[in-house]
């Protein structure tokens, strides 16, 4: 039977895939680690690491060990984490990952709103990407994500928040003082995007969009990120299709025009079925309350 122990030490060689480097991080002897192996295959009764004079590779039953080893972990982590929490009076953390626009303005508001309610929670709060979010909710690093995806990962619950609506982002500079204009106007102006490996599907799903509702862009700017984005469409370097959630009604150097589309790929809210908690419950009810109210 495998212990956390056995399972933590493999995870360390899995991630290394070196025995020496292993070893040392583990502060245990190679053979101390060999054994261990040796041990859990025997256990399974498949092998887990092939190693040649050369290298170390794992087979698929150690990938797959290695993967839900970790989750294996950090449960662990988190349950401790949890019952420490409860022997002191607190609750424990609730790890939440979110979009980096849903920072702005409806992240905050749900979780004021859930804290309300439960003050002695304490949240661990981190922007990330959406394919991000789907490798540490996988891995057990995060409860509950907020993210835009077709298909939520498997073995997850997931209730969907929007389609939003698309909006062109405009300088003033190239607008002008006209409170109307042509789109068409701006055609030889290029698209600025944030970089495609941040969402492979959200960009492209934004510049099939653009082509399909106004016209093949002669160029494509890739920014940094949205803040970069945002920058270069204020300094007027080019225009931008944003969703609504990248919208600052507040800022006056930019102009959003409303498309009348709306993004295909749904803003949803992802947790962990194990993790699942009156102050999660909370969170999903407040983040959809203010979805309504952000986004329409």
């Amino acid at each position: 039977m495998l212990t956390l122990k056995d399972i933590g030490q493999y995870v360390v060689l899995a991630e290394e895939l070196n025995f020496r480097r292993a070893a040392n991080r583990l502060h245990i002897s190679q053979p101390t680690l060999s054994e261990t192996v040796k041990r859990i295959e025997k256990a399974l009764g498949t092998t887990l690491i092939v190693r040649t004079t050369r290298s170390s590779h794992l087979t698929e039953a150690g990938r797959l060990l290695l993967e839900r080893g970790e989750a294996l972990l950090s449960e662990s982590e988190h349950l401790e984490t949890e019952l420490r929490a409860i022997g002191t009076g607190r609750l424990a953390q609730l790890r939440v990952g979110a979009v980096y626009p849903a920072m702005r303005a409806l992240v905050p508001r749900a979780l004021q709103d859930t804290l309300q309610k439960f003050p002695r929670v304490r949240v661990n709060l981190q922007a990330m990407v959406s394919h991000a979010q789907v490798r540490a909710l996988r891995g057990g690093h995060l409860d509950l994500g907020i993210l835009r995806t077709r298909k939520p990962p498997e073995g997850f619950q997931s209730e969907p928040l929007a389609n939003e609506p698309l909006h062109l982002a405009i300088s003033n500079q190239l607008a002008g003082d006209n409170e109307s204009f042509d789109i068409g106007d701006f055609q030889d102006w290029p698209l600025i995007m944030t970089p495609r490996k941040r969402n492979p599907e959200f960009y492209d799903r934004i510049l099939s969009s653009f082509s399909t509702y106004y016209w093949n862009p002669i160029e494509v700017v890739e920014a940094g990120d949205i803040y970069s984005q945002v920058a270069l469409v204020s300094a007027g370097v080019g225009i931008a299709m944003h969703p609504r959630l990248f919208i600052d009604e507040e800022r006056s150097d930019i102009r959003a025009v409303a498309t009348g589309y709306k993004l295909d790929i749904p803003l949803q809210i992802v947790y962990r079925k194990e993790h699942y908690s009156d102050a999660i419950a909370s969170l999903v009810a407040s983040t959809k309350n203010q979805a309504a109210c952000i986004i329409g």
